[in-house]
Order: C-alpha cells, then structure tokens, then sequence
C-alpha cells in the first residue's frame, strides 16, 4: 500500500515572522516577551529560551503572529534549513517560519520534525545578496510521503531513540576533549598566566616556521594532478587532532613552488574573516602542502607535538589577542614567530604525550562509535521516509 504525498502548505500553516524596529527602544527594553532570531535554532532543537526578548507594544505595532508551544520552526533564509520546536510561546523574526499543524490527526509533530531534517532545501532555494534563501511559496510546494498517523509516531519514536544515542556519544567526545583540557592544565598550569614559572620562549624556538602558499592559478598544470594534498583552513577543525583529507592537490609541478611540510608539523590558522578562527591547529600525520592562510610549525627535537598541539589548543585567546584588529584578522609570520609561550622540559612533555595518548584512542573508539550511528540513523531516515512510496 502506497502513502499520500502531501505538500507543506497543505498540512501545515506558513507564519512568517518579523523584526520590530531596533530604532525604537520601547520595542527592545525591558520586553517580557521571548523573541527567536536563526542564533537561538544553533543550541539545540527544543527551543526553550531567545537571547533577546520584545515588548508588548512592539508585538502589537508590528502585529507579529504568536508562536505556541509545540510548533515545528524553520529557517528558510540565509542558514536555511534548521529546524527546532518552541517549548514556550514566543515570536519569530522574518528569517523563520512557524509551521503549525492544521489537522493533528493526520501528523504528527515529531514525524514532521524527521521530514524536515531530510529536505534538501539548498535544491531549491535562490541566491541572494547575503546567502541562500527561500521563499512562503517555495515552502508550501515541499512535498513529503504521509503515512497513517501511527506509522508517523512509530517512525518518529526510531529516530528520536537514534539521535538519543548519537547525542549521548557525542556528549561523551565533548568531555573526553575537556578531559584533554584538564590534564594539560593539571601538569603545566595555564599557560598564559605560566602559574608554575616555566621557560618561556619565542615560537620561533619552538621549531622552523613557514607560511604557505597558493602556485599560480593561471598555470594549470600546477593543479593537474593528485601528487600532493593542499591543506586549506577548512582543514584545520576545532576539534580533530588530525588535520582533514584535502579537497584538492597540487601536481608535482605545483609542489616545487607549494610549501611542504612532514609529519607531525603543527598547521595554524592565521588568517581569517573573524577572529574566532585564528589559532585554530590541528597536526599533520602525512607530508602535505598547505595555503597561505596557515602558518606551520615543525618542532624541534625539543618539543613534544601532541604537547604543541596542546598548548595552541588551551591558548587560543592568547593567540587572537596578537592578531591585527582590521577586516581582516591576522597574525603574520614575522609577528607569529615572535608571540612567547611556554616550554617545559621534554620529558614532561613526553609524559603528557603518553597520557594524551590513551584519551586520544578512546577518543577514536567513541569517534567512529558516533560515524556508525550516523550511518544507522542515515540508513533508517532513508528506509523511513521511503517504505510505502510510490516508485
């Protein structure tokens, strides 16, 4: 038995959302009442409070459409495609969509939030100056299967129990990189403050330093084949130890004029569009070229890299405090090598290695725990939403 294919804008009500005038102070200050912008969708996916919140005058100037409990929201503009449940009344700003339920009895909440989750909204939205975007119209076409109502709650009971594991997991990998954290700062102290009195030395102590670098574009062949991976800062993730697998190579013609380091290198972000970004590091575990917005470092004999990697991680703000305040962020070679951190002795660094080692395999176990649940859950969204589909 096949299921009914319905469209959004027939199961659902499409309330837009709108931004009162931040001109107007009486709408802003001392509001009581709970206001949702596409940040607030970034926590998590019960909404339960806003950073901001409106006045009454403001809602009923601006006539903004109230959101009660239990409704699925949609960002459709700019961030498109993050989707969370008020579990408060609140009100939106004109970026989000409200999709309440016409008919309860024939879908469910939480097997819509599922459905939503899986939409390639980037298929079909424009774009605009400042992203991508859809629109009230290209909502309301989105067509999705409607099984029977308790097929929904069924369906939607299997993938709230697959994300309950995926989330716990993922909980666990947060406290095992606090973990990290922690040990570094029981053995060294915060290295900022250096509170135990460490050396303290130069980066250009710490090994040679290099920026990279991009080979001409013009000249193809700098790029025609897969000799040797090209490092970019998308690379460099917040919390992988490792450096990413590279989106595109250089040939070999390209890397007599690239930068190449080895392994065990440490790659730095330095340059960036906000600050956030700078000092981001992760290690090399292959010999790879990188670009021009990384600054690497190879240690010496002296320094312990998973110790290097340690230190950049816990001294992140230290890092951002040297770079340049303008558009652009920015810490040049010349002003990189020169920032002073701390430098145990080697065999401290070497102990903290060994006990950064047993996190680190755990951390793997748990890692590849939470790819085979993203796959799992992959596979039953997919069988989910197209068992009793037309063909």
């Amino acid at each position: 038995m096949s299921w009914q294919t319905v469209k959004l804008g027939e199961v659902c009500e499409i309330n837009i959302g709108k931004t009162p005038s931040r001109h107007n102070m009486e709408y802003w200050n001392d509001g009581t009442e709970y206001w949702l912008s596409i940040a607030d969708m970034s926590i998590g996916e019960n909404i339960v409070s806003t950073k901001e919140k409106i006045t009454r005058k403001a809602i009923d100037d601006s006539r903004i459409k109230l959101v009660n409990p239990n409704t699925i929201l949609l960002s459709y503009k700019l961030s498109v495609g993050k989707v969370g449940i008020s579990k408060l009344p609140l009100y939106t700003n004109e970026a989000i969509a409200a999709l309440p339920i016409k008919n309860p009895k024939l879908l469910d909440t939480r097997y819509l939030l599922h459905v939503l989750k899986n939409v390639d909204f980037y298929k079909n939205a424009d774009r605009a100056a400042k992203g991508l975007t859809l629109n009230k119209e290209k909502l309301k076409e989105i067509e999705f299967q409607l099984p029977p109502l308790a097929e929904q709650e069924r369906i939607a009971k299997i993938l709230d129990k697959a994300n309950e594991i995926k989330f716990k997991r993922e909980l666990t990998l947060a406290k095992l990189d606090e973990l990290v954290h922690s040990t570094f700062i029981d053995i060294f102290g915060e290295s900022s403050k250096n509170s135990k009195g460490w050396e303290k030395v130069q980066l250009k102590n710490f090994g040679r330093i290099s920026t990279g670098n991009t080979p001409p574009r013009a000249n193809s062949k700098n790029y025609d084949e897969k000799f040797i991976e090209w490092i970019k800062t998308d690379n460099i993730l917040e919390k992988s130890i490792y450096i990413t697998s590279a989106k595109e190579y250089l040939s070999q013609q390209g890397a007599i004029n690239g930068r190449i380091v080895k392994k065990d290198a440490l790659l730095v972000a330095c340059i960036a569009g906000s600050v956030d970004s700078i000092g981001r590091a992760s290690l090399t575990n292959r010999e790879v070229a990188f670009n021009q917005q990384i600054n690497a470092i190879e240690p010496n004999e002296d320094i312990n890299p998973l110790f290097l990697y340690s230190l950049f991680k816990v001294s992140r703000a230290y890092l951002q405090s040297h770079a340049t305040s303008g558009m652009k962020k920015l810490l040049s070679k010349g002003d990189f090598e020169k920032i002073e951190m701390i430098k145990p002795p080697i065999a401290l660094q070497n102990k903290f290695a060994d006990d950064l080692k047993l996190i680190i395999d755990l951390r793997d176990k748990f890692v590849e725990s939470v790819v085979q649940i993203n796959l799992l859950l992959n596979s039953l969204q997919k069988q989910s939403f197209t068992t009793g589909c037309n063909a």
